[in-house]
């Protein structure tokens, strides 16, 4: 899946990838900013973020953390 620049958010024509819905949501709202900045955080910066979509990807079913989270995010951030 081709990475999309953060200066071509608001150009784009519509996107019919998976991640399509997502970036018309976040075009949609950066309209409603009067100044915003769009930043790629690669995977060493928000290791958590990886983790977690690491393991959603092999998920059946959605899955739900109250009050504590799993082992693998708390390690995560030592």
């Amino acid at each position: 899946m081709p990475m999309v620049s953060p200066k071509n958010l608001l150009h784009m024509k519509r996107d019919f990838s998976p991640i399509g819905t997502r970036m018309e949501k976040a075009r949609n709202m950066a309209t409603t900013f009067n100044t915003f900045k769009v930043m790629h955080v690669g995977r060493d910066g928000n290791v958590v973020a990886h983790k977690l979509a690491k393991h959603g990807v092999g998920l059946d079913d959605e899955l739900i953390w109250v009050e504590d989270c799993p082992e693998f995010v708390k390690n995560s951030h030592k």
